[in-house]
């Protein structure tokens, strides 16, 4: 035989006893409750994040097709200048055009190398625990790839 416990019973503004609700589910309810508005301010948190990142990226990308563009149009005035400059000192416009092309080159290699440094740079470490999880970010700020 199962027998259920009392319900408490509260006394209203008109001196009439009602019963209360049960304390343990109201407690659950609002602990779900609390859990699903902490769910959706993660998420929240977690798109405002993720589209800080994709504006930074995308303006960064803007940024980098422009200096790209810039520096071409300015690589090539410069080397013109530096094949004539160089012309009458190597006694041929060929050796001058070797050696500007060469200098160039050199130049491309090491600002790769730059490139590639700050690249491995490490990652900045999210702050929405949903994020975190998404990216693999652990606590410590490793990634877990």
């Amino acid at each position: 035989m199962v027998r259920l416990m009392p319900l408490a019973r509260t006394e209203d503004t008109s001196g009439t006893q009602t019963a209360a609700a049960p304390g343990l589910p109201d407690a659950v309810r609002r602990l779900i409750e609390g859990s699903m508005q902490w769910a959706g301010a993660e998420l929240v948190l977690a798109r405002a994040e993720a589209a800080g990142i994709l504006r930074r990226f995308a303006a960064a990308a803007g940024v980098a097709v422009l200096a790209v563009s810039l520096t071409l149009v300015a690589l090539v005035i410069l080397a013109q200048a530096a094949v004539a400059a160089l012309a009458n000192v190597l006694a041929s416009p060929a050796y001058a055009g070797l050696a500007v092309g060469l200098g160039l080159i050199l130049s491309v290699v090491l600002l790769a190398f730059l490139a590639w440094r700050l690249l491995s740079l490490p990652a900045v470490r999210p702050a929405s625990p949903v994020l975190r999880w998404i990216t693999g970010a652990s606590a410590r700020g490793k990634q877990h790839l």
